[in-house]
């Protein structure tokens, strides 16, 4: 009996290692921003990183404000995580993730950027926020899909994986505010 308790433990145990805590995401060096001024676009985006208290506990919080024009025709703003070695292999080795957010009622997409996609047309999905309310999104990297503007590439291939990013959805925006915390790699 003890070994079983043992086992079941250590079992446990691994499976709670393997979990990515939202603080393994708490290295502001990693996170970027991007736009549309490449494409001749004058959307703009602002991040910032940080500890806040969300329901009485605090997380690490990755927050955007911005605005989307149509200077682009399909202007867009966004943010990302770049992870690292470790972070990386345990997200490679992963059936999906899960965050939180609190948004400003508009859709966003979550994007599995991986290295196979040459045009940017990322696989992903759309979520959609509550106006200042915590929303709590799970995306199964096997319900991720390119959005079909450029060259097709099949299913996602999560052993391709090098970075997640969040993107705006349609155009313009007046404004858009998102903030992302408690991230967890699900097995």
């Amino acid at each position: 009996m003890k070994k079983l308790g043992m086992i079941m433990s250590v079992c446990f145990v691994l499976f709670l290692t393997f979990l990515i805590s939202s603080e393994e995401f708490t290295s502001a060096d990693v996170w970027f921003t991007y736009n549309d001024k490449g494409d001749g676009g004058t959307s703009y985006i602002s991040m910032t990183t940080g500890q806040e208290t969300i329901g009485g506990k605090s997380y690490f919080v990755v927050s955007a404000t911005g605005k989307v024009t149509t200077k682009f025709q399909y202007g867009f703003v966004g943010f990302g995580y770049k992870p690292d070695g470790e972070i990386l292999a345990r997200l490679k080795a992963a059936s999906g993730i899960k965050f939180k957010c609190i948004g400003d009622g508009k859709s966003y997409r979550f994007r599995a950027e991986a290295t196979n996609i040459r045009d940017f047309d990322y696989h992903g999905k759309v979520f959609s926020t509550k106006n200042g309310q915590v929303v709590e999104v799970y995306m199964p990297y096997n319900s991720l899909r390119q959005e079909g503007w450029g060259t097709a590439r099949g299913g996602f291939r999560k052993a391709n994986l090098w970075q997640i990013s969040f993107q705006t959805v349609g155009q313009p925006h007046a404004s858009v505010s998102l903030k992302v915390f408690d991230f967890q790699i699900v097995p």
